[in-house]
């Protein structure tokens, strides 16, 4: 298996297995996709021995209905983020622009569909987003719409050139306008690649 293959098929099991989080009743938000263990060391999309990739580290996931039900009871909000800025979603970084009361608002499906973008930069990149800025630096560039530089070398290389418009649509500032897992999922064209769900 070609290096690109072997790529594809890692990021469709991610793809694949945040899709079965968004689609369990009630929808689950893991809210801290970031970076595989080669390319990131704080990754949490690890590759076991037989070279399947896992997601890992469920301490920031959130169940909908648990979020309703304390956003039912909640009147404050927190500024505190937790997480890394540099894989996270506008609106997860300063739910305050996007009129949003509480933190626990901007938990969507879509915050993971965008750093599944942010993910699928890194592993085509081979570094993290924003790999030259620090945390705060990654932060600010998000909140103010700048994204990761797209080298122009993809644009001659078909494989790269998909996957470049795939990964901007997931980061797109505005949740609404991102794709769907099982839209993603049929963009990389997963099929037999454990994209069940």
């Amino acid at each position: 298996m070609s290096q690109q293959a072997e790529q594809r098929y890692k990021l469709c099991e991610v793809a694949a297995g945040i899709k079965y989080l968004h689609g369990r009743v009630p929808p689950i938000v893991h809210g801290d996709i970031k970076g595989v263990r080669d390319v990131y060391p704080r990754a949490n999309v690890l590759v076991d021995e037989y070279g399947q990739a896992k997601i890992s580290d469920f301490g920031l996931t959130r169940v909908i209905v648990e979020m309703e039900a304390a956003a039912a009871t909640t009147t404050t909000t927190t500024s505190a983020v937790q997480g890394t800025a540099r894989f996270m979603a506008p609106e997860r970084l300063a739910p305050e622009l996007y009129g949003l009361a509480r933190n626990m608002d901007a938990w969507t499906p879509m915050v993971d569909v965008f750093s599944f973008g942010m993910l699928l930069y890194e592993i085509t990149a081979g570094h993290a987003p924003f790999a030259k800025s620090s945390e705060m630096e990654a932060f600010l560039a998000i909140i103010h719409r700048q994204r990761p530089a797209i080298p122009a070398q993809w644009e001659s290389d078909p494989e790269k050139r998909g996957l470049s418009a795939l990964m901007q649509e997931c980061w797109r500032h505005e949740r609404a306008q991102r794709p769907a897992m099982a839209e993603i999922i049929q963009r990389l064209e997963c099929a037999g690649a454990g994209a069940a769900g």
